[in-house]
């Protein structure tokens, strides 16, 4: 045994990251003197000031942020979109994926399977019915389009999963 109490010889193949010491330590050549600089930025707990804070008994409830509704009841009072049915809109979808589109068969295949699998659900949301009577009824300005979609999936995390899609295939789509 070496006079480090290190034995240099021993293999540790089948052993456990405790066996070895300083195991998936950082090299000291990256952090000189890094016990000094630990101990300036750790802080080791938090001091309750006011005398308000009290420890939690349960995780807090997630939150889901749904500002369209917000901005549905303001943009009605500035504009004038008339807010579609759910068989007009669903009418509406099919006509611009019957469209000819500048992506990729296979790439757009892709994206209108994503929208046909929640069509039917999120239509029944009149928010959704909302966001989607605006974008039909701009479809000839391709700026307000874009706009409106970006700022209904800043405000409606619910939409992520398939307005990206949408857009896709909306922003493809060869009207004229």
């Amino acid at each position: 045994m070496e006079p480090s109490g290190l034995n240099r010889n021993k293999s540790f193949q089948n052993c456990r990251e405790t066996d070895i010491p300083s195991y998936n330590d950082c090299p000291s050549f990256i952090y000189p003197g890094s016990a000094s600089v630990a101990s300036k930025r750790m802080v080791s707990r938090v001091v309750d000031t006011s005398g308000n804070t009290k420890t939690a008994t349960a995780p807090p409830p997630s939150m889901k942020r749904k500002v369209s509704e917000k901005l549905r009841k303001t943009d009605e009072a500035t504009s004038s979109v008339v807010v579609l049915g759910k068989q007009e809109l669903s009418q509406k979808y099919q006509w611009i994926t019957a469209l000819p589109s500048k992506l990729p068969d296979k790439e757009f295949s892709f994206y209108k399977s994503k929208v046909d699998k929640v069509l039917d659900d999120v239509l029944e949301s009149a928010a959704t019915r909302y966001a989607l009577s605006e974008i039909f009824e701009s479809l000839d300005d391709s700026e307000k389009v874009s706009a409106v979609m970006t700022k209904w999936m800043l405000s409606d995390v619910s939409v992520n999963s398939w307005c990206p899609s949408l857009r896709k295939i909306v922003e493809s789509a060869v009207i004229r």
